[in-house]
């Protein structure tokens, strides 16, 4: 099982995620970018672990990296705060990750109701997340069945920044 880095950052004010994320590919080609999202919502706070790091700081942008952004110097300028934990992926699910994100990013119809949680989740836009989370079934199951069979619920709403060219894993 391959071992990722996610990474919560909060960036200098004179940068973008754009432009961190591209400084980082062009100044560090061995730190993949797997996943650059912006984060925009706390569904579910973290009560348990790392509560005041993680809930009180304000991210800007949320990473998943081949290797560890702690030593791509390059961009450390740009860093005001990092939130770093190791992460495991299926290896089947991590070498077919591009062409799944791809088909799940372009190819979804807005019609269909689903969602495939991993360790990230996948809907086809915003507002698929929004009707899922607001509905009152959703809600019941959650508080019934999924909340309480978990330690500590940290859920992050975040839109994968747009992609220039394909990824190239």
């Amino acid at each position: 099982m391959p071992l990722l880095d996610l990474n919560l950052i909060a960036l200098d004010p004179s940068t973008t995620p754009e432009a961190f994320v591209e400084k980082l590919r062009h100044q560090r080609p061995d730190t993949k970018v797997v996943v650059a999202s912006i984060p925009h919502h706390w569904v579910a706070r973290p009560a348990v672990h790392d509560v005041k790091h993680l809930g009180d700081s304000r991210w800007d942008m949320m990473l998943v990296t081949e290797g560890e952004l702690s030593q791509a110097t390059e961009v450390h300028d740009l860093v005001k705060d990092v939130y770093n934990m190791k992460i495991g992926v299926p290896r089947k699910l991590y070498a077919n990750y591009p062409i799944t994100n791809e088909k799940l990013l372009r190819e979804a119809k807005s019609e269909q109701k689903w969602w495939d949680e991993v360790a990230i989740v996948h809907y086809p836009s915003i507002r698929h997340f929004c009707d899922m989370a607001a509905g009152e079934d959703y809600q019941e199951i959650n508080q019934k069945y999924r909340l309480p069979s978990l330690e500590d619920t940290i859920l992050l709403c975040t839109t994968e920044l747009p992609r220039k060219t394909a990824s190239k894993l």
